[in-house]
């Protein structure tokens, strides 16, 4: 995809280019033209200054041309610069500030809360109270007014269409933008510590991920708090030992142009794996299957069952299939959001979810209903069946003929 929009990009810049330098051709034609004819008809008797004044002309076309081409290409990179300055004038994140009571970063450092120090979060229960989210100060709100809890230990489902805002909450929860309201997490809110120690609550595994360029240790652990025993460890428990050890340094093995040698399902084992080792209380999951094959897929369920056991899972998802191990579920919908205690009550109000599941979730989750319907079926009609009259010698020839 990232291959067809740079081509298509840059079939249009040669394109117009083309026709922009034709257009510059016709002109210099012109030019040129009219820089002969007025050089013969004041200069008949002197050739050679004709010559001169031909030659001249040819130069300044082919200098005019050799402008218009270099001032597109500084035009061009020049825009990659200007990349580079709005980057630079992004308002920087100081991880020693809270958020305000109005939205914003308060003015003075905050002191981290002395409940979040040494064992926090211990449960994970996470509490959103009154949740707007915008992503400018002046924008409209993406979600309005959201209000919800999550117990602790619990593996939660978020649907909603593409689009509806469910990449946004979870980025909200992480601070990456603006938002009124309030979060807690264990009874901590994030009014009260710094975004550092509100962040290591999280593991998140993004829809999109980023593999730094460096080696597999570097990956699991970015920060050297580990030991090789530690990291073999879990990368047995997300099933990414076998993986590693394919490598000739194994551990030490230096991956670039953004893990290009691991598939994205690889690289969603990495992110957990990181998670593990960080002892995340939370996990943020942004629709972990949309680029995954079903082997990889039940890999990573079958972590997020024994790793993650006793953490809270969110788990963004556009199609239920994924979510059918969760234990409640919350559905956005414009930019307001409902919540489900059970699978049961989201198939009861959203039927057409129930009929985009396989047949196996529904025979699982749905035991009664798939016995009403057998019930309910006619019974198999048997096929009578009746002496035949016999045929004549003549007949059965002719139909073997």
């Amino acid at each position: 995809k990232a291959l067809n929009t740079h081509t298509a990009a840059w079939f249009h810049y040669l394109s117009v280019l083309r026709w922009f330098l034709f257009r510059c051709d016709m002109l210099f034609t012109v030019f040129f033209t009219a820089a002969a004819f007025i050089a013969t008809g004041s200069n008949r008797d002197k050739p050679g200054q004709i010559g001169i004044i031909v030659a001249l002309a040819v130069l300044i076309c082919g200098i005019f041309q050799w402008a218009v081409i270099t001032s597109i290409a500084v035009d061009g990179m020049m825009r990659s610069v200007n990349r580079v300055f709005k980057f630079i004038d992004l308002p920087p994140e100081d991880p020693r500030l809270g958020k305000s009571k109005g939205g914003g970063r308060g003015p003075d450092i905050v002191i981290d809360n002395p409940h979040a120090r040494d064992y926090w979060p211990n449960r994970g229960q996470l509490d959103v109270r009154g949740l707007t989210v915008k992503y400018t100060e002046a924008g409209r709100a993406i979600l309005n007014n959201i209000s919800f809890s999550v117990e602790g230990g619990q593996s939660v489902g978020l649907l909603g269409r593409t689009g509806s805002g469910k990449s946004t909450l979870l980025s909200a929860l992480l601070r990456l933008t603006h938002t009124e309201g309030d979060i807690s997490i264990d009874g901590v809110s994030w009014n009260s510590v710094s975004l550092q120690t509100w962040r290591k609550a999280f593991g998140v595994v993004p829809q999109k991920v980023f593999i730094l360029t460096g080696t597999f240790r570097m990956n699991l652990d970015p920060h050297g708090n580990y030991s090789d025993t530690e990291l073999w460890k879990v990368a047995e428990e997300v099933g990414l030992k076998s993986v590693i050890e394919q490598f000739p340094d194994k551990l030490d093995f230096q991956l670039e142009y953004g893990g290009s040698v691991l598939c994205n399902g690889h690289k969603q084992l990495v992110c957990l794996a990181r998670s593990i080792l960080s002892r995340a209380r939370i996990l943020l999951l942004d629709e972990p299957s949309a680029y995954l094959d079903p082997i990889t897929l039940k890999v990573l369920r079958k972590t997020l069952k024994q790793a993650f056991s006793g953490c809270t899972v969110i788990m963004s998802e556009h199609r239920v299939d994924p979510l059918t191990d969760c234990q409640s579920f919350l559905m956005i919908e414009g930019s307001s959001m409902k919540t489900y205690d059970s699978i049961q009550k989201l198939m009861n109000e959203k039927s057409h979810l129930k009929q985009a599941m396989s047949t196996a979730d529904r025979l699982r989750l749905f035991p009664t209903l798939h016995r009403l319907n057998s019930n309910k079926r006619p019974p198999p009609q048997t096929a009578k069946i009746s002496s035949l009259p016999e045929e004549a010698e003549d007949e059965v020839h002719d139909t073997r003929l």
